[in-house]
């Protein structure tokens, strides 16, 4: 992992690896850099952001990105077949990491949970009772972290044997530590998930938890941010929906964007 602080050298990298593979638009750019700026104001380190080969690289960027234009993100949720196929796939599995990704997965698209607070969950914030699931959910809205609030989900046993209700509560059941995280994030969850049933939007496309505020997590991660860090210090923007990168000519249907809509929180 690089040691920080990053030079200008590690900003055009950066910049370049936006440009490259997110594609990211230029209206968006400003705000990545900035997480890198925040995490050097925080510590009183120099910024490598503010240097006059960044500020042209930005405005050359910009003026490329108006050009060419690029791929935006657009909500989208996965089709109903394949996320029951997920459900399926954390009941039949054996391997805690693989357990760990569908719940992750199921709790975002079916509870309508946000990256944020899947990614904060310990195992002690669930309980089952009674037919219910009642978890104490981590929230953070722009700047401020909010208490956490209590939800509340009935089971739905008509939904058996893909029920999403058994799925987490065999999750519950895994873990004996109550202190018990999900052990991989959001992201990689989804993209184990759908590897494990074969989930593929489309060629050269991947589901992916997106915000202007995460799409550079490896990134930031390289510059020596904690996990912890990022989760608790960015301003993020609401996940209730996961997005894709799709070709603009391919219309979601009704039927994709919501799955259990029922079990959706009272």
């Amino acid at each position: 992992m690089r040691i920080v602080p990053a030079t200008e050298g590690d900003v055009l990298a950066y910049i370049g690896f936006l440009s490259n593979e997110g594609q990211v638009s230029h209206n968006s750019l400003p705000q990545y850099i900035s997480a890198v700026s925040r995490y050097h104001e925080l510590h009183f380190l120099p910024l490598p952001t503010k240097t006059p080969m960044v500020r042209a690289v930005m405005k050359a960027y910009a003026r490329r990105m108006e050009t060419d234009g690029s791929v935006r993100a657009i909500r989208v949720g996965c089709p109903a077949s394949l996320m029951a196929k997920v459900v399926a796939a954390g009941l039949t599995s054996n391997d805690q990491i693989d357990l760990d990704a569908c719940a992750a997965t199921v709790l975002a698209f079916v509870f309508q949970l946000r990256a944020v607070s899947v990614n904060n969950l310990h195992r002690r914030d669930v309980v089952i009772s009674d037919g219910l699931i009642v978890a104490s959910i981590f929230r953070r809205k722009g700047k401020s972290i909010r208490r956490p609030s209590m939800l509340r989900y009935a089971s739905a046993e008509t939904w058996e044997p893909e029920n999403p209700f058994a799925l987490i509560k065999k999750w519950v059941c895994s873990h004996t530590d109550p202190k018990a995280v999900m052990n991989l994030s959001l992201s990689d969850a989804l993209d184990r998930s759908m590897a494990l049933v074969n989930g593929v939007p489309s060629t050269g496309c991947r589901f992916t938890s997106h915000t202007p505020r995460i799409g550079g997590y490896n990134e930031l991660l390289g510059l020596g941010l904690s996990k912890e860090w990022i989760m608790r210090r960015l301003n993020w923007e609401s996940e209730a929906m996961l997005r894709v990168y799709l070709d603009s000519s391919i219309v979601p249907t009704d039927h994709s964007r919501w799955f259990f809509a029922h079990l959706r929180p009272s």
